[in-house]
């Protein structure tokens, strides 16, 4: 081989290897600037137009905590494909005739202190017990031992309806507990535990009449069934608990608990429930006025109740 065919061979492999660490070094620079994101919970890396095919851009369920992608687009997943947080849910869908199917369902047979939503069963006894328009007169032996603002005072009195609307829109302890005590408190609670065998409420347990106590227990599953006892034998229950205001002669005005209730109308039975053991608590019945189905939607123990309920009651109407 001569000299000058030895200075081509050498000129070529010199540029061959400047071309291919020229290229390496472009692709890895681009490889460093690809977005990296979720893609149905997962870690991905590829273009916004790869991942959009797979999940949908929706600004208006944006979740609070999700990372910008840039300074205009943020990538979340379509509300019904969310995670579930609550430590337990339940949608039914059902026709009050027999006709239920569980639409969706986390640990629904899990036993969990359920905070206020006791006070649907404690509304129930008061039905089944008392006249709506008695009066119940306060005195020391019914009020409870604690302290109490100017809502309720010795000598007041109150028919029985008043004390149910407080109770069920407000979620009142004070009212729940007047309710019970004007027969007995342990009378009322062994009648709630009774009525909980009749309509088959299995793994359920009442030990106080408001919710506080940490040993009122149930399961979704169970309070699905006490939900869609209501609606077909006690209406009138279901028809307070989505009053949004209520004011009596004798009390200031309320405002219900349940801040859903402006946006979603076709709300037919509503209960909150929170205190530190329980967490948030929130049952919501929906009606599909085109076919005349419920769907009963359960949250029990969700850090944000309000949008845990948002996500089951989407997943029901994806059955609509």
């Amino acid at each position: 081989m001569n000299l000058a065919q030895k200075k081509f061979l050498k000129g070529f492999f010199l540029s061959f290897i400047f071309i291919f660490v020229f290229l390496t070094a472009i692709l890895g620079f681009n490889l460093y600037l690809l977005p990296v994101f979720e893609v149905n919970g997962e870690p991905y890396s590829g273009s916004m137009s790869e991942a959009n095919a797979e999940k949908d851009l929706d600004p208006g369920n944006i979740e609070k905590g999700k990372e910008e992608i840039n300074s205009k687009s943020v990538l979340e997943p379509k509300l019904l494909e969310e995670e579930i947080y609550a430590k337990e849910a339940i949608c039914v869908k059902t026709d009050l005739a027999g006709n239920t199917e569980i639409i969706f369902e986390k640990n629904k047979d899990s036993r969990l202190p359920i905070a206020s939503l006791t006070k649907l069963m404690t509304a129930l006894v008061v039905f089944d017990n008392y006249s709506l328009s008695e009066e119940i007169l306060l005195t020391e032996n019914i009020l409870p031992n604690q302290p109490l603002p100017v809502d309720f005072k010795t000598g007041d009195s109150f028919i029985v309806e008043d004390l149910l609307r407080i109770m069920l829109i407000e979620s009142n302890n004070k009212a729940a507990y007047i309710l019970s005590t004007y027969m007995g408190n342990e009378k009322f609670i062994s009648l709630m535990n009774k009525k909980t065998e009749e309509i088959g409420m299995s793994d359920t347990f009442f030990s106080d009449t408001t919710g506080l106590d940490e040993k009122n227990i149930s399961t979704a599953k169970d309070l699905s069934v006490l939900t869609e006892y209501i609606l077909k034998e006690y209406p009138e229950i279901a028809q307070m608990t989505i009053i949004k205001n209520h004011e009596s002669q004798r009390f200031r005005e309320i405002s219900n608990t349940n801040q859903l209730l402006p946006e979603f109308p076709e709300t037919v039975l509503s209960k909150t429930g929170f205190t530190n053991e329980a967490n948030g608590c929130l049952l919501m019945v929906l009606k599909n006025t085109e076919n005349s189905n419920y769907f009963i939607n359960i949250v029990l123990g969700a850090d944000d109740r309000f949008l845990e309920m948002k996500k089951i009651i989407n997943k029901g109407k994806q059955q609509n």
